[in-house]
């Protein structure tokens, strides 16, 4: 079972943040992370992405926006 260390998820608490990769590690680490409710997660980029919006990232619900999307939005 794949576990998160509690003090990496400590520095993530409260901020918000939107995960770069959609590769092996993302799809390891963002479905927890998108269960984690005091984690403000917003979306997922991906360098490959060009359109404004491709899509939705596995089944975690989150939106994978290009970098240039996510700047005019942020």
């Amino acid at each position: 079972m794949f576990r998160l260390d509690p003090k990496m998820m400590a520095d993530f608490i409260g901020k918000d943040l939107i995960a770069f990769g959609t590769g092996g590690l993302g799809r390891l680490l963002l479905p927890y992370l998108v269960k984690e409710p005091e984690i403000k997660l917003h979306g997922v980029t991906n360098s490959r992405v060009a359109t404004e919006d491709e899509g939705i990232f596995l089944n975690t619900g989150l939106p994978i926006r290009s970098l240039d999307a996510w700047s005019r939005m942020m």
